[in-house]
């Protein structure tokens, strides 16, 4: 199970959200948050090309440590917001 947790699934689980009906929602909602913002489960980071300049500070949970490895050089960097 620790190679599937940790080197399959959190790659399943990133290509299963780049779904386009999700981005489509992800289009939707996102743009809608202001001020300081906590996202559960933010995964890589596929929302944060979305988030506006109404946001102050965007708070990322998630509980796969490795897709949060994923989040911060490919996206997190490349944000506009402080991640």
């Amino acid at each position: 199970m620790a190679f599937y947790a940790r080197f399959i699934l959190p790659r399943l689980i990133d290509l299963a959200m780049k779904q386009s009906m999700l981005r489509e929602r992800r289009a939707a909602l996102v743009p809608r948050a202001k001020g300081d913002v906590l996202e559960v489960g933010i995964g890589s980071g596929l929302s944060l090309p979305y988030y506006t300049g109404a946001v102050q500070r965007l708070y990322g949970l998630d509980p796969s440590p490795q897709l949060l490895a994923q989040l911060l050089p490919k996206r997190g960097e490349a944000a506009h917001l402080d991640v």
